[in-house]
Parts: C-alpha cells; structure tokens; sequence
C-alpha cells in the first residue's frame, strides 16, 4: 500500500493480514475473501465495505447493484462483467483484469486502479472524481460524457481511448500515452498535460502552430 492512500482508507484495509477470512458472498464487511469463481452468473447486489477480495473472478458477470467502499480488488477479474449502478469511494483495484468492463453511469470517488488490464473498458458517463491509473493498459477505452475531474494517468496507455464530451478539470494526463486520442474542445479547459500532448492535442482540434 502506498502511504498517500493511506490515509484514504482505513488501517484495518491497509493491512489486510489483520482481517479475518471469510468465504465469498454477496455481502463482505470488515473482512477478506479470497478465491471464488462467479464467472457469468447474473448477481442482484454485491456490496463490499472496509475489505479485500482476492482472486475472484467476476467474469461475465452482471452485477446489477454493486456498492464498495474502503475496499481493495487484488487480482481479480472483471473481464466482460457489467457493473450496473456502481456507488462507492476510496476504492483500489489492483493487478486485476477488466478487458471490457462496462461500468457506465458509475459513481465512484478516489478510485485506483494499479496494474490493470482495462483495455476496451466502457466508462460512458460516469463519475470518477479523483481516479488514479498507474501502469495500466487502457487503449480504446470509452470515457464518453465522463466526469474526471482530477483524475491521473501514470505510465498508461490511452492510446485510442475516447474522451468526447468528457470533463477534465484539474485532470493531469502528462504520464498518459495518448497517441489516436480522441476529446474534444469542451474537455480539455482545466487539464494539463504534457509538451509533446499539446502539439497532438493541437493537431487533433485544427489548431495550426507556428513557431
């Protein structure tokens, strides 16, 4: 656990030894399950709060109420899985598979991903205030219509990922390889990025520059 997110979620997450082991169910509080194969299965809530989960995979699944926080995903998968009305905050995925996730219209606060696959995932119009991506893989991903107000890519590829009509604002898209990017004017006001993304960014919206 890095300090900074710390402080964000509670000691008895940061150190996930000290949680007793549970078995997989729709409910996880103040505890840790690991292992478990719900791949495919249509599944009416899941709620995890102050937990671990564990190498789980989520599969195919259609979660349609999903509700998390204080809570860290490690090595699970999420490949194909729909999350339908996903509320949380203060929430880490880490070393997990999510190669089409949809989790459109999501509403999530201080979300992590670390190590992630989440390449062609599908975030049209959700919320993720204060995301972080950090050595991710997310080309051709849909952030369409999404509020990402100080969200942050570190090392991860956004290479033909799709921001249109996307908020952006206090967003820092410097550590973010976004080469074929697609975003419109309206995004951009309030996000930095880098010099090289500025001249393609630039390109991209029809402005000439000339030194």
């Amino acid at each position: 656990m890095r300090k900074k997110r710390v402080a964000r979620i509670p000691a008895e997450v940061s150190e996930p030894e000290d949680l007793e082991t549970v078995e997989l169910s729709e409910r996880i509080e103040d505890a840790r399950a690991m292992g478990g194969d719900w791949s495919g299965r249509s599944i009416a809530s899941f709620t995890a709060r102050r937990a671990v989960v564990e190498r789980v995979s989520f599969a195919g699944c259609d979660l349609r109420s999903f509700k998390t926080r204080d809570t860290r995903f490690v090595k699970c998968i999420f490949s194909n899985t729909t999350l339908r009305g996903w509320e949380g905050a203060r929430v880490e995925f880490v070393d997990c598979r999510m190669t089409g996730l949809r989790a459109a219209e999501c509403r999530v606060d201080d979300v992590f991903f670390e190590r992630c696959d989440l390449r062609y995932a599908q975030f049209g119009g959700a919320k993720l205030v204060r995301a972080e991506f950090v050595d991710s893989q997310a080309p051709e991903s849909d952030f369409r219509g999404a509020a990402l107000d100080h969200a942050r890519w570190v090392r991860t590829d956004l290479t033909a990922a799709d921001l249109t009509g996307s908020r952006l604002m206090g967003a820092d898209l410097r550590g973010a390889l976004t080469e074929r990017l697609v975003v419109d004017a309206a995004a951009l006001p309030g996000a930095t990025v880098n010099p090289i993304q500025a001249m393609e960014l630039a390109r991209l919206l029809g402005v000439e520059v000339r030194s």
